[in-house]
C-alpha cells in the first residue's frame, strides 16, 4: 500500500468516527431540548412535546451518514486489497 493509500484510509476512518460524533452531538442537543421542556414546559403538553422533539431529533440526526462514510471506507479497503492481490500474480 502506498503512502497516499495509508493517508486516505486514515482519513476515511476518521470520517466514520466524525460522523458518529456528529450524531452523538445532535442527540445531546435533542436531550437538552427535552430537559428544558421538562423543567419549564406545560405539564399537560409534556408527553407530546417529548415525542415531537425526540421524533424530530432522530429524523434529523443524519445517522445514515455514519453508514455512508463506513461504506466509503470499506470500498477503498477492498480496492486496495484487490490491487495488492493483482500485483502478486
Amino acid at each position: 500500500m502506498s503512502g497516499i493509500d495509508d493517508r486516505y484510509v486514515t482519513h476515511l476512518e476518521g470520517r466514520v468516527r466524525e460522523k458518529a460524533q456528529d450524531v452523538a452531538n445532535h442527540l445531546r442537543e435533542v436531550a437538552d431540548a427535552i430537559e428544558r421542556d421538562a423543567n419549564r414546559g406545560k405539564l399537560d403538553r409534556l408527553p407530546a412535546s417529548v415525542m415531537h422533539t425526540l421524533s424530530w431529533g432522530l429524523a434529523n440526526a443524519n445517522a445514515a451518514a455514519v453508514g455512508y462514510a463506513f461504506a466509503d471506507l470499506v470500498e477503498v479497503r477492498e480496492a486496495i486489497l484487490r490491487e495488492l492481490a493483482g500485483g502478486e500474480s
